[in-house]
């Protein structure tokens, strides 16, 4: 004799399916950190800091990755500086995360993000290419006409904060060493050839110097 038999999902109680649910971890976020003295876990504003400052982090990471390629092709002294202090900066955010301290562990991210790039420019200039696949963007062209703005805005700001920070004020030393600003554009500026490239790859790089002095120094405040 056949008997209706219940589908097996329907014994299962409710509550088991919904915790089950829940304990998924969600795909493409940094885990939840385990409370190291068994204070709760964070509330969601804190995990949105959290997974900012993992996304940051794995930014400069990618970022050093394409600077390490970079630097098999040509020899620079400050270019080699500035990968070394971009490791440092890049540590000691993993550092910050790890203790939980995840805006100044983004911010430090930052700031070690840029410092890659600005050695990267440096590369470029002396390759005489631009990596990345849209080449040439704007930035570059921009560069000499931005700088002077970024160096004023960074200065501004670490005097607004009193900053003394040995790091900060060496960044903005090299940016200022590697600023050639312009007021206005011109031919030799413009144009997309080795020499024209390296003034423009100068300036972009004093730039993201600039903005990585700034971020250092937000990092130091947390806001």
């Amino acid at each position: 004799m056949k008997t209706n038999r219940p589908l097996s999902f329907f014994t299962i109680p409710l509550f088991a399916v919904v915790a089950a649910a829940v304990t998924q971890p969600a795909i493409g976020r940094p885990p939840a950190p385990f409370p190291p003295n068994g204070r709760p876990l964070a509330p969601f504003p804190r995990y949105r800091d959290q997974e900012r400052a993992w996304r940051d982090i794995r930014k400069a990471e990618e970022t050093a990755y394409r600077l390490s390629f970079l630097a098999t092709q040509a020899s620079i002294a400050r270019a080699s500086d500035l990968t070394s202090l971009g490791n440092r900066l890049l540590s000691d955010a993993r550092g910050l995360y790890e203790a939980g301290k995840y805006f100044q562990a983004a911010e430090t991210a930052l700031a070690a993000k840029n410092v890659y790039e600005a050695a990267q420019n440096l590369y470029e200039g002396q390759l005489g290419y631009v990596v990345g696949p849209r080449g040439l963007t704007r930035s570059y062209y921009d560069a000499p006409y931005r700088v002077s703005e970024e160096l004023y805005r960074a200065d501004a700001i670490v005097a607004y904060y009193s900053s003394n920070d040995s790091t900060v004020s060496n960044l903005l030393r090299y940016a200022r060493e590697l600023a050639t600003p312009s007021t206005s554009p011109t031919a030799s500026i413009l144009s997309a050839s080795a020499p024209n490239l390296s003034i423009m790859t100068n300036n972009r790089a004093a730039i993201r110097l600039a903005k990585a002095a700034t971020h250092l120094v937000r990092a130091a405040n947390g806001f």
